[in-house]
């Protein structure tokens, strides 16, 4: 199989807020942003070539933390 490569990048953030009674929440956040990938569709078993596939995605992840002091 045909190594293609692929191109991947990340962007990440996140905020957090603490009141003065001991509570705090975080919330951050990761976005998986053009993702691209070639294979072969199969083999090739005679002298033509393959036809090679693009698959694109993307992603979200979100987090948040909720905590109290007690």
């Amino acid at each position: 199989e045909k190594n293609f490569g692929s191109d991947l990048q990340y962007v990440s953030g996140g905020l957090g807020f603490r009141s003065g009674k001991g509570t705090f929440i975080d919330l951050a956040f990761q976005k998986r942003l053009n993702t691209n990938e070639n294979y072969s569709l199969y083999e090739d078993y005679t002298n033509h070539a393959a036809p090679v596939a693009t698959q694109e995605s993307s992603g979200w992840k979100i987090l948040m933390t909720l905590g109290f002091r007690f």
